[in-house]
């Protein structure tokens, strides 16, 4: 009988040290589960909060942009506003301008190291993110992680020189000019000369994307691009990257002419 007891002690023991090791991984288990709902509801916050400062920075340019053409002419002329890309001097250098806004150094209204953006230094004042110098617009007086530390870039555009991509929607051809066996406003003269322009854009030595008329045209939506962003699949990211800031997705249209969505003055008409 006390053989008997012995044994059954021992294997009670066993018992007890798997049922602790099953409990530890429980507990290990949950542990991981809580700590990774904690980082995606931090992310969500995080996402919310990028979302709010973008959009004050949208509301800060627009203000900056009201301010600026209030100044009539030397508002405009000012190189305050624009889009300098990577072009610290702000010379007009072509291959500085043309610089995604997640990498700029010196973007729209940038912050400069003097403060002042009227004297004759632009010089911008960078910060490091994820390795990286860039320009910022502003920021908020206070940070979620840092003082200073929410803050955003604006990049405005001058879309007056800019060619309309959905230019001719809605008005359809009356033969199947592109010979896709559809007659739509794909087929229109205006459509067909927005494509030969683009061609002749695309062709250009410095923008080398051949055949981009035909490439726009031909995935073009019924109802237009409503972003130019929707070009990336078109095109590819290097091509669209090349070719962005000289296209716009945004104009209303008269029958005698564009109107861009910035600022226009319409001709006067003759008094009787």
């Amino acid at each position: 009988m006390r053989m008997r007891w012995r044994n059954s002690r021992g294997s009670v023991l066993i018992v007890v040290m798997g049922v602790l090791s099953i409990l530890a991984l429980l507990a290990t288990v949950f542990a991981n589960l809580q700590q990774i709902e904690r980082d995606i509801a931090r992310n969500h916050v995080d996402d919310v909060r990028a979302r709010l400062v973008a959009t004050s920075g949208v509301e800060h340019g627009i203000e900056q942009m009201k301010q600026t053409l209030n100044l009539g002419v030397s508002g405009f002329r000012s190189p305050n506003w624009r889009y300098h890309g990577n072009d610290l001097d702000e010379t007009g250098d072509p291959l500085l301008l043309n610089i995604p806004l997640e990498e700029a150094k010196n973007p729209s209204f940038a912050v400069e190291v003097d403060g002042n953006p009227l004297n004759a230094d632009p010089t911008p004042k960078l910060v490091k993110v994820n390795g990286k110098e860039i320009g910022i617009t502003s920021f908020h007086n206070t940070g979620t992680y840092g003082i200073h530390g929410d803050f955003y870039s604006v990049r405005v555009r001058d879309l007056q020189g800019a060619i309309y991509i959905n230019d001719g929607v809605d008005q359809p051809g009356t033969i199947d000019t592109n010979s896709d066996g559809l007659i739509d406003d794909k087929d229109s003269s205006v459509s067909q000369n927005l494509e030969r322009i683009l061609n002749n854009l695309g062709a250009n030595a410095s923008v080398g994307v051949f055949n981009l008329g035909d490439k726009i045209l031909e995935a073009r939506p019924s109802r237009g691009y409503q972003h130019l962003e929707e070009l990336k699949p078109v095109l590819g990211a290097d091509d669209f990257q090349k070719v962005e800031r000289f296209l716009t997705a945004h104009a209303w249209v008269e029958s005698e002419r564009v109107c861009h969505s910035t600022s226009f003055f319409l001709p006067e008409r003759p008094s009787a």
